[in-house]
């Protein structure tokens, strides 16, 4: 009964240790297809774990929209192996149908904008799940970033 008291003991303490990861950057943001029908967007989510043990990316949840926009959730394109005290680099990928875009309010200004000075606003808003030694973790995202669009 003591050795499981400790081991609990241990457990909690470590666990409270725990860096979250850090973001660091948005990379590769890319405007992979655009036509009337469809839109697909890729780009590179880069953290920093600050651990100094390992853990694996097992899924995504993030809302995205463009100047406003919301255009749709991310896809995580692979689970990620994460080593420890490293950069970490989560490929994602969005695809939504335009129609529904057109849609909503406000799209003209935001694509003439787009056009016009080749850039947008991108936000990120979310969750990262981890799986560290068997425990699942969440860590919420809220990122924003302009971001060159080369068509």
């Amino acid at each position: 009964m003591r050795a499981l008291f400790f081991i609990l003991l241990f457990g909690i303490i470590s666990c409270s240790s725990y860096k979250e990861p850090e973001f660091k950057k948005v990379e590769n943001f890319k405007l992979k297809k655009l036509n009337r029908d469809l839109v697909s967007l890729s780009a590179d989510l880069i953290y920093f774990n600050a651990n100094p043990i390992g853990v694996n990316l097992s899924s995504v949840d993030i809302d995205v929209s463009v100047d406003g926009i919301s255009i749709g959730k991310v896809n995580q394109l692979k689970e990620i192996e994460i080593t420890g005290n490293n950069d970490f680099t989560i490929p994602v990928a969005i695809q939504f149908p335009l129609n529904e875009i057109v849609k909503k309010e406000g799209l003209l200004k935001s694509a003439l904008s787009v056009l016009l000075e080749e850039k947008a606003t991108v936000h990120y808003k979310g969750y990262l799940y981890f799986d560290i030694a068997g425990v699942k973790i969440s860590k919420s995202i809220d990122l924003e970033e302009e971001v060159p669009l080369k068509f």
